[in-house]
């Protein structure tokens, strides 16, 4: 008998980080996956692994439980939803969606809000009470206790991300930032560009902003710079790990608007490189790195005042994370029984 890894809606961002380690970091004779088609990883990858691959839907999940359930001893689902059949057996649920749980001040739009709010409730209505629940932070497991009426018997605290720590000659005179993120709103990428666009009017210097966001979201987001903006805003797309990071190894400083985040990697991977971190000031920022800086992210002129401190010598404290691996604490959890 196996445990069975489903991550069958893991394709990309940090759940994709989140799957590789534990794909390099898991005894792979206890466990087969469940894989989103969607999931690009290296065919030399893909090979070494005991997998099935589905077209992510809630109808095909629920054809491979039926048909394949009696395999297993333990399910994990990596994915926020838990199986779509009910389960007598152990099952894990790794929880990282924190709009699921919390999407005010999200920027998201009524109906945005009201498809959440109905796969919250699709959520709820599959879980069971001997289901056990991961999250990466204190704050994500307030919010599940909360919002989802989840027992916090039932909950445990794995924080999941890659850590090795660089040693890169930072000069504080840079003018290149970073932020690695998506073009989703509550992104606060409007924002963050009108509030590079007024520093640079201000203090009549050039600023370059380094993104990796979706080319077709990239040109919406350049009429928001004036015509003759001394801001070099530069969009890298999807990029590899390699390519990854040079972007981080390049810029000293990493900026940070996002207005909603269950853990926030990309700080984390930011900090092993000696990135100074300018934030917004909410809880999940302090709950996982203690940054060079902070500003109110619903604030553009928060905004450029930190940038102007940046550019005016101001911000000079070292950023540090405060949380570490647990990968193999997790992988040890789900594979107890085996």
């Amino acid at each position: 008998m196996k445990i069975l890894i489903d991550a069958a809606y893991i394709h990309n961002s940090g759940g994709k980080e989140v799957l590789s380690l534990i794909i390099e970091n898991i005894q792979k004779d206890k466990v087969i996956f469940l894989l989103d088609s969607r999931l690009k990883i290296p065919s030399n990858e893909f090979k070494k692994l005991n997998c099935f691959v589905i077209k992510s839907s809630e109808k095909n999940r629920k054809k491979f439980y039926k048909k394949r359930i009696s395999e297993f001893t333990t399910i994990v689902c990596l994915g926020n939803v838990p199986p779509p059949i009910k389960i007598m057996k152990r099952v894990v649920i790794y929880f990282h969606n924190t709009l699921f749980v919390d999407s005010k001040n999200s920027g998201l739009t009524i109906i945005e809000k009201l498809i959440l709010k109905i796969k919250k409730r699709y959520i709820q209505y599959l879980n069971q009470n001997h289901y056990e629940w991961v999250v990466q932070t204190e704050l994500m497991k307030k919010k599940i206790i909360e919002s989802m009426g989840v027992n916090i018997s039932r909950i445990n605290i794995f924080p999941i991300f890659r850590y090795d720590k660089m040693s890169i000659n930072r000069t504080l005179l840079d003018r290149n930032f970073l932020y690695v993120s998506s073009h989703h709103k509550h992104k606060n990428l409007v924002r963050l560009i009108r509030a590079f666009s007024i520093a640079c009017e201000m203090k009549n210097i050039k600023l370059s902003l380094n993104l990796t966001i979706e080319d077709h979201y990239f040109q919406k987001l350049k009429k928001y710079i004036p015509q003759n903006s001394f801001f070099n805003l530069i969009n890298h797309g999807y990029v590899s790990k390699e390519v990854l990071s040079k972007l981080y190894s390049e810029n000293t400083y990493f900026i940070y608007p996002s207005l909603k985040e269950s853990f926030g990697i990309t700080l984390i991977e930011a900090e092993s490189y000696g990135a100074r971190l300018l934030c917004a000031d909410l809880p999940y920022v302090h709950e996982i790195v203690s940054p060079s800086s902070l500003f109110n992210p619903f604030s553009i002129d928060s905004i450029v005042n930190c940038l102007i401190d940046v550019v005016d010598g101001k911000v000079t404290k070292e950023s540090q994370k405060k949380v570490n691996n647990k990968i193999d604490n997790f992988t040890d959890y789900i594979t107890k029984d085996v």
